[in-house]
């Protein structure tokens, strides 16, 4: 009846035998409660009295026993069909005379598709980055298979789709791998290749095997994987590696056969340290037709094999003997050691007096100096470290206190004292400031606790000259608390100057702890700490401080986001509050700038990024604010590829449909093979049947029967005078 079969009442009570004796008692209840009455009333009344009662009673315990109506009900539904339409720019690639994209809108439109509508539910639904159904949200410079078909499949959880039908050429450059995608859905597709073979000549670097990391002076390899098809007579072509309008390397390939693979080695040798912008490419022959996917741009960051070190002092004495043995056991430094008093015996030297000669060292350590020696280099060493990036660590001493008249370096230093004075003699107990404990000036272990213990244990300073003179960006990582008559001294500071990083020591000497260890036949760790951890600081990469900005990568394609990152953190890498930022990048040939806002993601983490840019050279300028005060501002260069990554590769991928359709149980064709199989798909409409259960319990009307029943109970019985 109606198209229902398999008719069931079913109770979920746990104790229906209990409802039902409960039933039973109330209903003998009411039969003795109304076979007389007081006054005695008509046999019709107490009939209907009983009754409205028996209705209030089984509506309560129809309501207790929890009944639930289950029935079947059988029909017949069309077949659903899901068409997948890839939309992306490798679909534009005309072959034979017609792209892909035209093959594919014929056959949307043919009498087969037709045919199909007439029988079945058929839904177009497209993609290319991103899975859409309006095709105008597309970004055609990216195929995200993988991810069209995740998405697709979450969308019809549940809904009645029999088949898939994906019309594609089977590239996918972006987002997940598709037959790892594919492997979840249990609607089984038909993967149609609408991409055919071209017979023209094409070679394209497949792969490029380097490090992104070089160092001066050493040789390095890059493996490139070239692949081409449709060769016809045998070429010679040349493999060629150059930064700018320099050839770096070359690599000649004979290619004599119609397709291939061929793997070259190109060696080359970096001249100077930074960012290195490399071009690969290869030439094309006349008579290729697609020459986009020839070239490569890659980034390789070049370094010093050493850092060259400049340790110069008025006279030498223990702190400087010290600090060069620390340093010339480790391969990772060049020291260069000079003294430029006239009792300098041996090391005696002569300060650099041109730019050329100090811009030659990573980093200067000055040990107790002459400050009118170095004050008569101010305007070098200014320029040093604003403009070239350098690094300064003056330790300061007896003679430079007594010596200091101030003013030319107080720009360059964090520290300074005013006034030439004496120093101070007597022991003085340092203390890291708490907030700067992993300062790699301060941290001689490798947790809060343990950094406090070193610093105990170390000797005390000797001595300390009095600094009244603190640059408004400087930072305070030492200090003493006890020889203040108010507040704290400062013992070790530092700031960013222009490009570069000062620090100053005003606490003597540091060559006691390891002198003190030593002879007590222990390893000199601490002291060790100290100058390693510091001369690495004075020079770190921007990569790791904890105030930075950063570009994602070096080299974009069209198309792709170009992404920034910073982030904002005190030595101890706590976040710092109040800090916004901005990049702003400049088109090299073009001269057109953008500029956006870096955004805050988590404490002290930003980023930014810049949507569809032009293809060409950029330099980047990012910049870090607090308070109205510059943080950091770094620059740098990246370069966004004239191709997208669909342009790249516009060859067809039919193993990638074939792993598609293997994995969902389909089938995989050729495009002229369609209107065969789909002719064969079987699409006789869907026998199903429903089965569904309707719950009568918890139901309003049975409240109202309960209700009503009571109240017209008690109504009757009032206007009979039985209350």
């Amino acid at each position: 009846m109606f198209g229902l079969s398999e008719i069931s009442f079913d109770v979920l009570t746990s104790t229906p035998v209990i409802i039902v004796a409960v039933l039973l008692v109330l209903a003998v209840w009411t039969f003795v409660t109304y076979r007389q009455t007081t006054p005695p009333i008509g046999t019709g009344a107490r009939i209907g009295l009983g009754t409205l009662r028996l209705i209030a009673i089984s509506a309560l315990v129809l309501a207790l026993l929890e009944p639930v109506l289950g029935f079947s009900r059988a029909f017949t539904r069309t077949l659903g069909i899901t068409v997948l339409v890839d939309r992306s720019a490798s679909m534009d690639r005309d072959e034979a005379g017609k792209t892909r994209q035209a093959r594919v809108d014929s056959l949307l439109s043919s009498s087969t598709l037709d045919e199909l509508r007439r029988t079945a539910t058929v839904e177009v639904v497209e993609f290319a980055d991103r899975l859409a159904s309006d095709g105008a949200d597309l970004r055609p410079d990216q195929t995200a298979l993988g991810d069209a078909l995740a998405a697709r499949g979450a969308e019809e959880t549940g809904a009645s789709v029999d088949y898939w039908i994906l019309l594609s050429d089977g590239n996918s450059n972006a987002g997940r791998e598709p037959s790892e995608a594919a492997a979840s859905l249990t609607t089984p597709i038909l993967a149609v290749d609408v991409a055919r073979e071209s017979s023209s000549f094409d070679i394209a670097i497949d792969d490029v095997d380097f490090n992104p990391i070089a160092f001066v002076g050493q040789p390095t390899e890059m493996r490139v994987r070239l692949r081409w098809q449709g060769a016809g007579e045998p070429l010679n072509l040349v493999t060629t590696l150059r930064a700018g309008s320099r050839d770096l390397a070359s690599e000649r390939l004979r290619v004599d056969q119609e397709t291939g693979l061929a793997d070259l080695t190109l060696r080359y040798t970096p001249t100077e340290p930074g960012q290195l912008l490399l071009d690969l490419a290869v030439p094309p022959p006349p008579s290729e037709e697609l020459t986009l996917n020839n070239r490569r741009s890659l980034a390789v960051r070049v370094l010093k094999s050493k850092l060259n070190v400049l340790l110069a002092s008025a006279q030498p004495d223990y702190e400087v003997g010290f600090l060069r043995r620390t340093l010339a056991r480790s391969d990772k430094y060049d020291v260069t050691v000079l003294a430029t008093d006239a009792r300098a015996g041996n090391l005696a030297g002569s300060f650099p007096s041109t730019q050329t000669e100090l811009n030659r060292y990573d980093v200067v350590i000055l040990v107790d100096p002459d400050p009118n020696l170095v004050q008569a280099r101010a305007p070098l060493l200014d320029s040093y470290v604003a403009e070239r990036g350098g690094a300064l660590w003056l330790l300061m001493g007896e003679r430079f206190a007594a010596r200091y008249a101030g003013g030319s370096l107080d720009g360059l230093l964090p520290l300074y004292p005013l006034a030439p004075r004496a120093i101070l003699w007597q022991e003085i107990p340092a203390t890291p400031v708490e907030g700067h404990l992993f300062h790699p000036s301060v941290r001689l272990a490798d947790s809060r606790p343990d950094i406090r213990t070193a610093w105990q244990e170390v000797p005390p300073f000797r001595g300390v000259v009095f600094c009244d003179g603190l640059d408004n960006d400087a930072t305070v990582v030492l200090e003493s608390r006890e020889s203040a008559e108010s507040g704290s001294i400062p013992l070790v500071a530092y700031h960013r100057h222009g490009a570069g990083k000062a620090l100053v020591a005003a606490a003597t000497p540091f060559w006691t702890w390891a002198f003190l260890t030593i002879g007590y036949g222990q390893d000199n760790v601490a002291y060790q700490r100290l100058v390693e951890g510091t001369v690495n600081w004075l020079t770190i990469p921007d990569d790791s401080d904890p105030i930075r900005i950063s570009a994602a990568r070096d080299v974009y394609t069209r198309g792709e986001a170009v992404e920034f990152e910073a982030t904002a953190f005190d030595p101890g890498f706590r976040p710092l509050t109040g800090v916004i930022g901005s990049v702003r990048l400049e088109n090299e040939e073009t001269g057109e700038t953008v500029e956006t806002d870096l955004l805050a993601t988590e404490p002290g983490e930003f980023e930014a990024a810049f949507e569809n840019l032009s293809p060409g050279p950029y330099r980047w300028t990012g910049r870090l604010e607090q308070d109205g005060r510059l943080l950091r501002e770094q620059t740098g260069r990246l370069q966004v590829e004239s191709y997208s990554l669909e342009e790249f590769d516009q060859s067809g991928d039919p193993a990638t449909l074939q792993a598609i359709a293997s994995a969902t149980g389909g089938t995989y064709v050729p495009l002229a093979e369609f209107d065969r199989v789909i002719a064969e798909l079987d699409l006789t409409p869907v026998e199903e049947s429903l089965r569904a259960e309707v719950p009568i319990w918890g139901q309003t009307w049975l409240l109202f029967i309960f209700l009503g029943a009571l109240a017209a109970e008690w109504l009757f019985r009032k206007l009979l005078q039985l209350l």
